[in-house]
């Protein structure tokens, strides 16, 4: 997205990806098996498409790179910027392959070391539910493995509420029980509401506070 928020949309129509393709033109013995792959959506970019659009399909790949290219593709003619994104789009792809030794390699140094923390994490949070929805889940995911025309086990069966929704929520319910009395003289000024509220915010300072402490270094600045 530029500066003005214009030109993304431009840039995305002409976009093409070869990197979903690259896997058919491996000889068959440089042909990962298949039976060996695990496919997940990334959820980092999930909010920014519709519900439709987050269960069975996966985000498109270095838009942040060709989003670059929409302030140079503004005012030009449309065979100079078919050209001008053929050319980008094909140097993006070229780059994935050159680099792809380099990006599995430092792929696997990052997932070694985390491997035992993610799995004692997992292991952890698995203790604290409950023994029968775990035996449900597993067999839901299993399913869906096997068929994904089975129920998608990781498609949100319900909305889920903002900071926002709920501080609103919390609003309405402070002035119905103001109406009927069940709030006393207010001999505080910080409301239930309120107080839930500026809970969450300190908890979140605390949290933002702490990561930012851990980055200081040892010529950090005042202002850092």
């Amino acid at each position: 997205m530029t500066a003005s928020g214009r030109c993304l949309g431009k840039v995305g129509e002409t976009y093409v990806d070869l990197a979903r393709y690259r896997i058919k033109i491996y000889g068959l013995d440089m042909a990962p098996l298949l039976c060996h792959k695990l496919y997940l959506v990334p959820k980092f970019h999930l909010p920014g498409h519709t519900k439709n659009y987050q269960e069975n399909f996966s985000p498109e790949w270095s838009w942040a790179i060709s989003n670059g290219v929409a302030a140079s593709t503004w005012e030009m003619s449309p065979g100079h910027r078919c050209e001008k994104l053929d050319q980008h789009f094909g140097d993006i792809n070229w780059q994935k392959n050159v680099l792809m030794g380099d990006s599995l390699l430092q792929k696997i140094k990052d997932a070694l070391p985390n491997a035992a923390e993610y799995k004692s994490r997992f292991e952890h949070f698995t203790k604290t539910l409950p023994s029968e929805e775990i035996a449900k889940w597993t067999v839901m995911v299993e399913a869906w493995e096997a068929d994904t025309e089975e129920p998608n086990p990781f498609a949100q069966t319900m909305a889920s509420k903002s900071e926002a929704a709920m501080c609103l929520q919390l609003a309405h319910k402070d002035a119905q029980d103001e109406l009927v009395g069940l709030n006393g003289d207010q001999l505080f000024v910080t409301s239930p509401k309120d107080m839930v509220a500026q809970g969450v915010q300190i908890e979140a300072s605390q949290h933002r506070i702490t990561r930012i402490n851990k980055e200081l270094g040892q010529h950090s600045t005042d202002l850092q």
